[in-house]
């Protein structure tokens, strides 16, 4: 057996208690990562706590994206848990389903904040980090729909964060 791809690597990845970030968050942990969990969902708890039963480092933080505050203090203490960061992986996301027309500003708004502001801030607290590690890589999760509008009944509001995201 190989040596592990990330191993001694460092990640945080956001919407990581369900969906494709969870699954992000295995494969990595299996890599050899240390993962730190945000999500707004208190199930991350037991997926961080998942990992770690199964031998591997693993923490969580609830933390809402769209918010400052609660962004710089997860990733300060990712990296202080963790030693440093390598890695940043975006995924947390909401999602609806209406067109320009019905939506409301209220969520508009909200999946704007999550989706694209939420992008913004965890790479605006977690770069320096890298900067001061040597480097680093972040990897921003957006859509097809960033393109397709009103693509298999996904709102409008989400594919424009989306092609923010881009």
């Amino acid at each position: 057996m190989g040596a592990k791809v990330l191993e001694g690597k460092a990640a945080i990845i956001t919407g990581a208690a369900q969906g494709m970030a969870w699954a992000t968050a295995k494969l990595f942990a299996d890599e050899g990562a240390k993962v730190f969990i945000l999500d707004m969902n208190p199930a991350g708890a037991e997926k961080a706590k998942e990992l770690c039963d199964a031998g591997f480092w693993a923490r969580f933080q609830t933390c809402d994206v769209s918010d400052s505050k609660q962004v710089k203090a997860a990733v300060d203490r990712a990296a202080e848990e963790m030693g440093k960061i390598d890695i940043l992986v975006n995924n947390a996301g909401i999602v609806d389903t209406l067109g320009c027309a019905e939506v409301d500003e209220e969520v508009f708004d909200k999946v704007i904040a999550v989706n694209l502001k939420g992008v913004f801030l965890t790479m605006k607290y977690t770069i320096p980090y890298m900067i001061s590690n040597g480097g680093g890589s972040v990897v921003n999760i957006s859509s097809v729909s960033s393109v397709i509008f009103r693509s298999a009944g996904i709102g409008d509001a989400y594919a424009a964060s989306k092609g923010g995201v881009n």
